[in-house]
């Protein structure tokens, strides 16, 4: 198969599927259990984000790169980790859905998820986003830049 023509892989995981469109050449260069790692990665930031206390903070001090950007509707923008950090600590979720994961191989140690993301706080109307979350790859996954855009 041409690197130019791209190919459409479908592979099962857990409930959800995984839908890959890119070129072979990026696929060698990403394996598919890395993908699932990074959807693995971002539902434990989900569950984090839905525990009280600090666990949401504990979580991403983990996971974000020194120069993380974070894009939120109504043009929030965070940019660097402790200033990430410090804006964590609302209301936890009470419940949050992840559909239709997708990966976009960057390069051999870069990639950006995609998903539709839904949402409830207690007492809160359903949140309901498209969203994007780049990671880069070096010893481990470090999220460079995640944005959310209301679907």
């Amino acid at each position: 198969m041409s690197a130019d023509r791209p190919l459409e892989l479908d592979v099962e995981w857990s409930d959800r599927r995984l839908d890959i469109n890119t070129t072979d050449a990026t696929l060698e260069r990403f394996p598919v259990n890395e993908m699932h790692e990074l959807i693995e990665l971002e539902e434990r930031g989900w569950r984090a984000l839905s525990t009280a206390g600090d666990a949401g903070k504990k979580f991403y001090a983990s996971v974000l790169r020194e120069d993380a950007v974070m894009l939120f509707p109504g043009g929030m923008r965070i940019v660097g980790r402790e200033r990430i950090l410090e804006s964590l600590g609302a209301q936890p979720w009470d419940s949050f859905q992840i559909e239709n994961p997708a990966i976009i191989p960057l390069a051999a140690n870069a990639a950006t998820l995609v998903y539709k993301a839904s949402a409830q706080r207690k007492g809160s109307e359903p949140y309901v986003a498209l969203i994007s979350s780049t990671y880069v790859h070096d010893g481990a996954w470090q999220l460079v830049v995640h944005q959310q855009t209301p679907a």
